[in-house]
């Protein structure tokens, strides 16, 4: 994506072949994705133990959250674009901060 972006910069290549690599890098990239999200849980859900695993959920939630939330600011400060905010990163920031104090109240009950 990061060559596809240099070469329509700088003019060095057509724009069909700079799109036509785009794509392909967004599809390694989804592929990678999917992976990501369908396999590695499967592998290591034989050698976690079902218990911590219920424990790791919040965790695992919030770390997606964030990355989702800081992703488009990263983005944009990469290819130096304005990053936009759109009203779901809106949302999904409110959501964030509302459910952040209930987690911290449920965690101290539980022990």
């Amino acid at each position: 994506m990061v060559g596809a972006s240099e070469a329509l910069k700088y003019k060095s290549m057509p724009p069909t072949n700079a799109g036509i690599f785009f794509v392909a890098g967004i599809s390694i990239t989804l592929l990678g994705y999917n992976f990501l999200a369908s396999s590695i849980p499967a592998l290591f859900s034989t050698y976690i133990d079902p218990e911590l695993k219920v424990q790791l959920m919040p965790l695992i939630g919030a770390i997606s959250g964030i990355g989702k939330l800081v992703a488009p600011i990263v983005l944009a400060a990469l290819y130096k674009t304005k990053p936009g905010l759109p009203i779901a990163v809106g949302f999904g920031m409110m959501l964030v901060a509302i459910s952040i104090p209930p987690l911290f109240w449920l965690r101290s009950k539980r022990y």
